[in-house]
């Protein structure tokens, strides 16, 4: 996950990436009357939807890989077998857009309130460009 929210942050040159668990966050810079930076023109559908495809490729090319540079012996069944699920049932990111009024609504919130801060520490990543 965080080899795919640190592709998605360069390959949509994102001002942060954020992952925790199975959700990766892309953060963009707010465009200006003057200078209008939207990633797709805004549209909606595309921002949606295309970082979403981006992020289910290159999260399964990131798990191929994986498996197969632990292709030692006393693996190999179990790698062999993880392959072929992962081939037969790929993994896929479904994407939303949305917007904020400011940059302090980008602060990190736990999605379930009997998560505590040093666990969210520790199950997650801020990478930031």
């Amino acid at each position: 996950m965080i080899l795919t929210a640190r592709d998605a942050l360069e390959h949509f040159a994102a001002t942060a990436a954020y992952t925790h668990s199975d959700e990766i966050s892309l953060l963009f810079a707010a465009g200006s009357s003057m200078q209008p930076c939207h990633l797709f023109g805004g549209r909606v559908l595309k921002l949606s939807s295309v970082p979403a495809s981006f992020c289910s490729v290159r999260f399964v090319m990131h798990l191929m890989r994986l498996i197969a540079t632990n292709n030692g012996d006393a693996n190999a069944d179990a790698n062999e077998s993880l392959a072929t699920f992962v081939r037969d049932n790929p993994p896929f990111f479904d994407g939303r857009a949305f917007s904020l009024q400011d940059h302090e609504q980008c602060l990190v919130r736990p999605s379930h309130p009997h998560v505590l801060p040093r666990e969210i520490a520790r199950t997650c990543v801020l990478l930031v460009r």
